[in-house]
């Protein structure tokens, strides 16, 4: 299955949390074998985010890692991806997603997504919002949903908002369908993280917090938020129904 990891704290290469750790996600990549992708925000003075994305596996594609070596900053967001059997993982897939100073990643799945969730959520979009969606998977849709309820609002209380409305837009349709929906999603905007866990119908995806301590591999005092513990630690595993926001305290 997909996985993600975040990270939120001191000034560390982008590759940390790609890389470190007895179970970082470039060792897992290579069961997870269907393209990665990392957003970062630069330390250049704006608030953008950029990311890099392939299709690729992660660990044929070193020369990346060799690249964001080279740049740091202190928030991360990164994932690798495990398409079902038949599928093409599209480029437009691959995650996070990014729009101006936010990243998105979902880890879940809206269960017969074409005959279910895909028009009437696409429905609810503006042409704003709409005209931004160049894929066809429900990771994306999703962002989307959550993009145009955030609208001009900014600030982790207001991204925890729409994720709640997101949330909501898709459990109607889900319990009128009874087709099961979940997620592990976390959202940022450079400064702060918001994680949701949830589902509709039975157990979501796992999500896991820790601040590293002076023997973990990233910086200490830094938050990682991750599908499963990536190194030796006191991790958390964030409870089902669960929305926690993470502000990164050295701004």
């Amino acid at each position: 299955m997909s996985r993600l990891a975040a990270y939120l704290g001191p000034s560390a290469p982008v590759a940390t949390i790609v890389e470190q750790g007895t179970y970082s996600l470039a060792q897992l990549a290579r069961s997870d074998a269907d393209g990665w992708g990392l957003g970062w925000y630069p330390e250049d003075g704006r608030h953008d985010a950029v990311r890099l994305i392939s299709r690729q596996p992660l660990w044929t594609e070193t020369h990346h890692l060799e690249l964001v070596r080279r740049f740091r900053s202190r928030c991360v967001v990164a994932g690798i991806r495990s398409v079902l059997p038949g599928q093409v993982p599209e480029i437009s897939g691959a995650q996070p997603f990014a729009s101006g100073p936010y990243l998105f990643h979902h880890v879940g799945e809206l269960s017969l997504f074409r005959e279910v969730f895909e028009r009437p959520l696409r429905e609810r979009l503006s042409d704003r919002y709409h005209r931004t969606l160049s894929g066809l998977t429900d990771s994306e849709l999703l962002f989307g949903t959550w993009r145009e309820a955030l609208g001009d609002r900014s600030g982790a209380d207001a991204m925890a908002d729409a994720l709640e409305q997101m949330v909501s837009a898709v459990q109607k349709i889900a319990h009128a369908n009874g087709t099961p929906a979940s997620f592990a999603v976390v959202v940022a905007d450079g400064t702060s993280l918001v994680a949701l866990r949830t589902a509709t119908h039975g157990v979501p995806p796992t999500l896991h917090t820790i601040i590293a301590n002076g023997e973990a591999p990233i910086p200490e005092g830094a938050r990682a938020v991750s599908s499963e513990p990536l190194f030796p630690g006191a991790w958390t595993a964030l409870e089902v129904h669960s929305l926690t926001i993470f502000a990164d305290e050295g701004r």
